[in-house]
């Protein structure tokens, strides 16, 4: 049989005095069971109320602080060589696209490209895939308790096999860009083996699931903002 609670009881967990118990009680915040004549509650029910009600969905990259997150991919950028970028639920570009090589770089600076760029990176799956440009990226899932926060993904990149630079003039003539300025730049887009690509694989996976613990953390200091709401709410 369910414990049930006495007022008395509920005074000590809740830390309210008797009138707001029967406040409580009358607004239909609380529910009670008659007794004998004496109130008493069921446990599961003031464990209920003692619980944050801040729905999951409330948790998002984009609720994190914004220099902690562009720090994080500023260390990524820079320990990579490439440009990173964060993406949320829907595929929309979540701040700026930090890092890259010289050759990325020069694409960003045109407006033609920096939307090429964000519209690619929405197309871009968990795993492999290529930007506007050709360029390899890859990407790797944001979660927090198995719900979709978003994409963490990587990009700028080529296979050492691959040959890509025929395509430099039609790229330049669609962004507005100089083709001899374009090729300048070409030489320093990073080339990967598979090894380097599997540490590319280790290193998103790592940065993915320090965002998703401080999403947890950002969550929990909300929930416990919103218990201290509550309970001010019942005296």
């Amino acid at each position: 049989m369910e414990e049930l609670l006495t007022v008395r009881k509920l005074q000590e967990l809740l830390g309210v005095d008797r009138i707001t118990i029967y406040r409580m009680l009358r607004d239909g915040r609380l529910r009670g069971v008659k007794v004998g004549g004496r109130w008493r509650f069921r446990r599961t029910d003031v464990q209920a109320l003692l619980m944050p009600r801040v729905p999951a969905a409330r948790a998002s990259i984009s609720s994190l602080p914004a220099g902690c997150v562009r720090a994080l991919q500023l260390v990524l950028a820079e320990a990579l060589g490439l440009s990173i970028s964060i993406l949320g639920p829907d595929g929309s570009l979540l701040g700026a696209v930090e890092g890259g090589c010289r050759y990325c770089q020069a694409i960003r600076r045109s407006s033609t490209g920096l939307g090429r760029c964000a519209a690619s990176l929405a197309s871009v799956a968990t795993g492999s895939g290529r930007c506007h440009a050709s360029l390899c990226c890859f990407a790797w899932p944001l979660e927090l308790g198995g719900q979709p926060l978003g994409r963490l993904v990587a990009c700028g990149y080529r296979r050492a096999e691959e040959e890509w630079r025929a395509q430099l003039g039609a790229l330049s003539a669609q962004l507005g860009l100089a083709e001899d300025a374009l090729e300048a730049t070409a030489a320093c887009v990073p080339v990967l083996g598979v090894a380097e690509e599997e540490r590319l694989r280790r290193v998103l996976a790592r940065a993915a699931e320090a965002l998703g613990e401080m999403a947890r953390e950002r969550l929990a200091y909300q929930e416990r903002l919103e218990e201290i709401r509550r309970m001010t709410e019942m005296s």
